[in-house]
């Protein structure tokens, strides 16, 4: 357990991580380039700016995290909890997610591109300004609120 930590613009690529839990800790513009997570707690961390592009992140939980313009690009993200969080303008681009839960978290003007979303359930989540691909779409969960917005990046018109 860490607690109260600073690890600030750290190179931590290809690092292996498990059964750890960080509390408090600011991690924010590190880089974890091909890492792997496995059985991490994020508890009420910083992660602003940080990079975990092309990594592995399984049966991770994030908890009240600040983790604006994070990357995950080209990630494994599997059987994974994410709660309470702020992801604005983050980047999900080309990622693999499976069995992942989104509770609460801001994804204000992140991009979901090359990333399918089927049985992903964003209706509790802000999902305003996202980008994606029509055919990422298929099977994700929204409310009847969001699935309006998606209409629009479908290029469909509604006449009232």
């Amino acid at each position: 357990v860490l607690t109260n930590t600073n690890i600030l613009s750290c190179n931590m690529e290809k690092i292996y991580i498990s059964n750890t839990t960080f509390k408090n800790c600011n991690l924010s513009n590190s880089v974890f380039y091909k890492s792997t997570l496995n059985n991490v707690v994020l508890e009420n961390c910083n992660l602003v700016g940080c990079d975990f592009s092309c990594s592995y992140l399984k049966a991770l939980k994030a908890i009240t995290c600040k983790a604006n313009n994070i990357i995950l690009d080209e990630s494994r993200i599997q059987n994974c909890n994410f709660s309470d969080s702020l992801f604005k303008n983050s980047s999900f681009e080309s990622c693999n997610i499976k069995d992942v839960i989104f509770e609460n978290i801001n994804f204000l003007g992140s991009n979901f591109s090359n990333t399918s979303l089927d049985c992903i359930d964003f209706s509790t989540c802000n999902i305003q300004g996202i980008t994606v691909y029509p055919t990422d779409l298929k099977g994700v969960i929204l409310t009847e609120y969001q699935a309006l917005e998606f209409i629009q990046i479908l290029g469909i018109r509604i006449k009232e």
